[in-house]
């Protein structure tokens, strides 16, 4: 994985897709990709990275308020048009939390979609992000570059290495999965 400007990340002409790995207590981490079909490249940008607890301890309690008149799920609704996320965009979420993504739709985002997580999808993600696409990440996102850094594979108790990622020190990782498994269900990216 590579460093990249992020003042470049905007420039680039291609469509931007936006992942999301839902978050109370653990990071809730809000990424977008775009993918450069030319030299299959895919650049990515962190916009989130705090749990919907923290986010609740920060706002001021006028905000809490209109939020709450969204309904049970009004900081998601808060959240993407904070973050001016477009309401066309193509929004790849984590299946874990099913009513965040119909919310999602309900204010708007009619692109959202659950991410596909069947067997072996984790180690065919990893192995997408790790030898499908050269990934490029902006100078911005520490917590991408942190992931990374810091990614581990599990080990038995005889010190084996598994076929099976660490996890909870992953969300921003897991988002950029959810993307380019889409996009690679999708034709955008090549199958490996």
């Amino acid at each position: 994985w590579n460093e990249f400007n992020y003042l470049d990340y905007l420039a680039l002409p291609f469509e931007e897709w936006f992942g999301c790995d839902w978050g109370k207590v653990d990071p809730w981490a809000i990424m977008g990709a775009k993918y450069d079909p030319s030299n299959n490249k895919l650049y990515v940008h962190e916009y989130l990275h705090m749990s919907e607890d923290n986010i609740n301890d920060i706002i001021d309690n006028e905000t809490k308020r209109r939020i709450k008149e969204d309904g049970e799920e009004g900081l998601v609704n808060y959240m993407f048009n904070r973050l001016d996320i477009p309401k066309k965009a193509k929004i790849v979420c984590d299946n874990n939390r099913p009513n965040k993504v119909e919310q999602l739709r309900r204010f708007g985002y009619e692109n959202a979609v659950v991410a596909e997580k069947g067997q072996g999808s984790i180690i065919d993600g990893i192995e997408l992000l790790d030898y499908g696409v050269d990934v490029y990440y902006t100078n911005t996102s520490s917590n991408i570059k942190k992931e990374q850094d810091e990614y581990s594979w599990k080990v038995d108790r005889y010190g084996n290495v598994l076929e099976a990622p660490e996890g909870g020190k992953d969300h921003q990782l897991d988002g950029i999965k959810y993307i380019a498994t889409k996009m690679q269900a999708y034709g955008i990216i090549k199958k490996i």
